[in-house]
């Protein structure tokens, strides 16, 4: 009997000795920034973390006394995400690309992940998530900041709980696209009668896509549901119709990206499979009117789950992180990247 105890304490030790080894190894051997042509690196986010969103507003002086407040130019919104062993947090971040620095704006009602966010009229919206890291249920929440607020106000509930979507904001209306709910139909937002309503069903259902809007129309490109796409489907928020895109040159999923006045921009992603998958080292470039993807610079870091939005034409990636899936609370950075797609230097 004390050999058999003896023999499955070695055991233990072999493979603690081993998992701490494997943990070590793959924190020493997680990418880092590297110098690329067309980035610049932003000041960091005071807390790296991922899986959340990010939304361009307007913001109010800090001290400013009630009555009194004017809202300040645009400010980048970055809302919720999981930070450090799958701690879900309800921290704002807000970026001043005047100041180029970080302030810490008012917390969410509730700690998210996987929300989504949009701004419109100065106004920051975030909706859906989930609270849990490890119970991943779509919530039904839509919470808005005005310019003049420091409170989070909460609006009426989507029609149903949405996680991994994407949220976009156009003529005064949100949208909903896409991510783990009850069904894969568009949910509509009119913000001045503070009403919901439903849109037509995605064609393919899948979460953890990207968004990028083109004029009047929404493009919901890759995802996931079970098995990474290639599938780009746009949306007319017109005729309340979906016709197919261009395909992605690969499968992949939780992409960063948004329009600039060159066209649609793709970066990063993840296959998240613990053996086999990987965060995803590519930026894809469509032309406007195009029908072909092309390579374009690689970024600075390569991440998924990050946060993302256009801001003065240029393309904004906040965070994220540099390992895939259960592996990402050994890769969460704070790392923020703009591409300006200046090649000249």
């Amino acid at each position: 009997m004390r050999k058999i105890i003896l023999r499955s304490l070695l055991v233990v030790v072999a493979l603690l000795v081993a998992f701490g080894g494997l943990i070590g190894y793959l924190g020493f051997s997680t990418p880092d920034a590297r110098e690329a042509v067309g980035w610049e690196r932003l000041p960091d986010l005071p807390e790296p973390r991922g899986e959340f969103a990010a939304a361009v507003g307007a913001r109010v002086t800090d001290d400013c006394p009630p009555g009194t407040c004017t809202a300040s130019p645009v400010r980048l919104f970055v809302v919720g995400g999981l930070a450090g062993l799958g701690r879900t947090v309800a921290t704002v971040s807000i970026y001043d690309p005047e100041a180029e620095s970080w302030t810490r704006g008012p917390d969410l009602p509730e700690v998210r992940h996987h929300p989504a966010a949009a701004g419109w009229g100065g106004v920051v919206y975030v909706s859906g998530g989930s609270t849990s890291s490890t119970a991943w249920d779509p919530l039904a929440n839509l919470w808005q900041l005005s310019p003049v607020g420091h409170t989070w106000e909460r609006l009426p509930e989507m029609p149903e709980g949405r996680m991994g979507h994407q949220m976009a904001a156009l003529d005064g209306t949100l949208f909903v696209l896409g991510g783990r709910g009850e069904t894969s139909n568009v949910l509509i937002y009119d913000i001045a009668e503070q009403r919901w309503r439903i849109g037509a069903e995605m064609p393919v259902p899948r979460d953890h896509l990207a968004i990028a809007v083109v004029g009047s129309r929404l493009w919901a490109i890759g995802g996931r549901d079970g098995a990474l796409v290639t599938r780009v489907d746009i949306y007319d928020t017109v005729t309340d119709s979906w016709d197919e895109g261009p395909s992605l040159p690969l499968p992949m999923s939780a992409m960063a990206a948004g329009t600039t006045g060159d066209g649609i921009h793709v970066v990063g992603g993840e296959d998240p499979a613990t053996i086999g998958g990987g965060v995803i080292d590519r930026h894809y470039h469509l032309l406007p009117g195009g029908q072909q993807w092309q390579d374009a610079e690689l970024p600075i870091v390569a991440t998924h789950g990050s946060a993302s939005a256009v801001l003065s034409d240029d393309l904004i990636i906040v965070g994220g992180a540099r390992r895939q899936g259960a592996l990402s609370v050994l890769g969460w950075t704070g790392v923020t990247q703009r591409y300006t797609g200046d090649t000249s230097s």
